[in-house]
C-alpha cells in the first residue's frame, strides 16, 4: 500500500495533463490489480473522463470487479469507457463470469471438453 502512496504522489506532481493522466492510469491500473478497488476508483476519479487513459483505468478497474465477483460494478465502471476497452473489460467480466458458473473451467482451463479427442499417434 505503500508504494501505491508514493507513485500517487509522484503522479500527481506532473505538471503537463497528458503525462499526468498516464501516470494516474498507471498507479489505477496498478491498483486494480492488486484488488485495491477502492483506491483504484479514486484514483481514477483524479483522471479527465474524456481521455483514453481513463477509459483503460476503468477497464482494468472492472475487470479487477469482475475477478471479485461484484458484476454490477464492473459493467457500470466499464459503461463509458472506449469500444475498444469495453471489448477487454467484457471479455474479462464473461471469463470471470463463466468460471464461476461452470466449475469445470477452473479447473481445465482452456481446455474445451467437448472438442473431439484426436487419438495420438504412437511411434
Amino acid at each position: 500500500a505503500a508504494r501505491f502512496v508514493e507513485a500517487l504522489s509522484t503522479a500527481r506532481k506532473f505538471e503537463n495533463p497528458n503525462s499526468r493522466a498516464v501516470a494516474l492510469s498507471s498507479v489505477a491500473q496498478a491498483q486494480a490489480a492488486a484488488g485495491q478497488l477502492t483506491e483504484a476508483s479514486n484514483t481514477a476519479q483524479e483522471i479527465p473522463n474524456s481521455g483514453a487513459e481513463w477509459s483503460s483505468a476503468q477497464a482494468a478497474i472492472a475487470a479487477a470487479q469482475a475477478k471479485a465477483h461484484r458484476w454490477k460494478a464492473a459493467r457500470n465502471a466499464v459503461a463509458l469507457c472506449t469500444a475498444r476497452d469495453q471489448l477487454k473489460a467484457y471479455a474479462a467480466i464473461l471469463t470471470e463470469y463463466a468460471k464461476v458458473t461452470n466449475a469445470d473451467l477452473e479447473q481445465h482451463p482452456g481446455e474445451n471438453r467437448n472438442a473431439p479427442r484426436i487419438p495420438s499417434k504412437k511411434q
